[in-house]
């Protein structure tokens, strides 16, 4: 790769951005059942609602934009109202039993099924948030 597709050190090489409906819950929900932690902003607009927030868990982090921000016309699944999703988040996590015992204490989030291993070797556990996106959270069993 040459010196143009080269990402900054501080920046992860893949920031998926969500639209939510609720961008206040989705920030609280998203650091009570996941962990992740604001890691940038929240950036707010005139009438100080938020319109961007950066998130983080571990090495991985997420952008949040409420729908219609800037014009846009993206929308979650939930509102969407389609059941299904074309992309799914998948998340390594230290423990992920651990993690899915915090996630499943929250009624928003629906798990769709609890840590198993997996024949990749990985254990890991599938959960839909109360914004329809789904999510999957890890641990690596072994090393290949």
């Amino acid at each position: 790769c040459h010196a143009a597709c080269m990402t900054a050190p501080q920046q992860p090489a893949l920031l998926p951005s969500l639209h939510v409906p609720d961008i206040e819950e989705s920030i609280r929900l998203y650091e009570s059942a996941f962990g992740f932690k604001v890691s940038d902003g929240p950036m707010r607009d005139d009438s100080n609602a938020i319109n961007y927030v950066e998130m983080a868990l571990g090495g991985a982090e997420i952008m949040l934009f409420p729908e219609g921000a800037w014009g846009s016309k993206a929308l979650s699944p939930r509102t969407m109202n389609t059941g299904e999703q074309g992309i799914g988040l998948y998340i390594y996590v230290p423990d992920v039993d651990a993690h899915h015992a915090v996630a499943a204490r929250e009624p928003a989030m629906r798990i769709l099924h609890p840590p198993q291993d997996m024949f990749w070797g990985d254990r890991s556990y599938s959960v839909t948030c109360h914004n329809g996106y789904h999510w999957g959270f890890a641990t690596r069993l072994r090393q290949e």
